[in-house]
């Protein structure tokens, strides 16, 4: 399988898009004559091969699969290039928006958006009615706050030592998924309880 590097830094799309700027990746060599690709077509001039998008339609991690093929025949598959299409029209977080409110957040855009996915995921089976599985109709800040601190939350425990403590040996904090401030966000228990 062969690498690449990315000419330009890989964009995030939202759900219909129709990028009119192709995705641009550098070879290693550029022994290589034609290149097809999927989703999208692919053209090369020596080294550097750009990849022209079809219309965006579903959200996730679109994965283009390159193959490219030399004077002779040789054919390689080239390293998955993954670019991330955000749902259009989702009241949950965003990259831009949780890069806002989250200043450590991962670099690799396809990293948080598999965080964001995740911690919508947990938040969504939290909030889902007890009886009927429904979400509710609006998606709330408070709903907001407890996706990025769950996917916050996630990021720290991927990051920490086999026994779920992130930092030096004196100062480790234990981290928790979906710990009780997060579950409190999305639905919070009534003051009181005991005897009144």
């Amino acid at each position: 399988m062969l690498d690449y590097t990315p000419a330009d830094a890989l964009q995030a799309y939202a759900t219909g898009d129709v990028p009119s700027d192709p995705v641009r990746i550098t070879l290693e060599d550029d022994t290589w004559t034609t290149a097809t690709a999927t989703p999208g077509t692919a053209t090369i001039a020596g080294a550097e091969v750009s990849v022209t998008l079809p219309a965006l339609t579903a959200a996730g991690v679109l994965t283009i699969r390159l193959v490219v093929q030399d004077a002779a025949g040789h054919r390689e598959t080239v390293a998955p290039i993954r670019v991330v299409v955000e749902d259009a029209a989702t009241e949950w977080h965003t990259l831009a928006t949780v890069r806002d409110e989250w200043q450590d957040a991962p670099d690799d855009d396809v990293e948080l958006f598999e965080l964001l996915t995740t911690a919508r995921r947990d938040c969504e089976r939290v909030l889902a009615h007890v009886v009927t599985g429904e979400l509710p109709e609006t998606v709330t800040a408070d709903h907001r706050k407890a996706q990025r601190l769950q996917a916050a939350s996630i990021w720290a425990a991927s990051r920490s030592t086999t026994d779920n403590r992130l930092g030096g040996e004196e100062y480790g904090v234990t981290v928790f998924p979906l710990d009780w401030h997060v579950q409190q966000l999305l639905r919070p228990r009534a003051a009181g309880g005991g005897m009144w």
